[in-house]
């Protein structure tokens, strides 16, 4: 208990990290209380957080130096992200299933990864359920999404809203090393 309250320190003072989290949870919050509502506004709400957040991670990540090697993508996959919260913005209604094919698609992307943890984990007699639970509840939800992403968007959205407070919470309670390891 007292790790976590000494890395939650430690985050309030990287500033972007705690940004980061702020924004998570408080639109993760708005996901969920306003579900249907955000369906309407979903391209306007979607297309200036991915723009955000892909933001303060590039920065975060040109601070880093992370250019400098190739053993990670994230500055590419950060552009990525930007490029579509900036496609998002301008296709505007017309996005919402381009946005749900993405998430879906991300989502199974996560999902096979998550299989993959998993069965690492359970060669190397490390705990192993959690992820599996997690791979086969992502797999099956982007499924769904990839086949009706009109008519998914409102359960998803709600979906969405607690994945983001989680990934905020494992930005609180978990070193960089430890985050790394965990967020897929």
């Amino acid at each position: 208990r007292e790790y976590c309250k000494e890395n939650i320190e430690e985050n309030k003072k990287d500033k972007l990290k705690f940004s980061i989290q702020i924004i998570l949870i408080v639109v993760g919050m708005i996901h969920i209380i306003f579900a249907d509502y955000l369906k309407e506004k979903l391209t306007i709400i979607t297309g200036i957080t991915t723009i955000n957040i892909s933001l303060i991670n590039l920065i975060r990540n040109i601070k880093k130096k992370e250019y400098k090697t190739l053993d990670t993508m994230k500055i590419p996959e950060n552009i990525v992200a930007l490029l579509l919260g900036i496609m998002t913005l301008f296709k505007g209604q017309n996005a919402i299933s381009f946005i749900a094919i993405i998430w879906g698609i991300t989502g199974l992307r996560k999902g096979v990864k998550g299989f993959n943890i998993a069965l690492y984990n359970k060669v190397n007699n490390k705990q192993y359920i959690g992820k599996l639970v997690y791979a086969i509840i992502e797999t099956a939800l982007s499924i769904l999404l990839v086949f009706d992403p009109f008519e998914k968007v409102e359960e998803h959205l709600v979906i969405l809203g607690f994945e983001m407070i989680i990934i905020a919470l494992k930005v609180a309670f978990y070193d960089e090393k430890e985050y790394e390891e965990i967020d897929y």
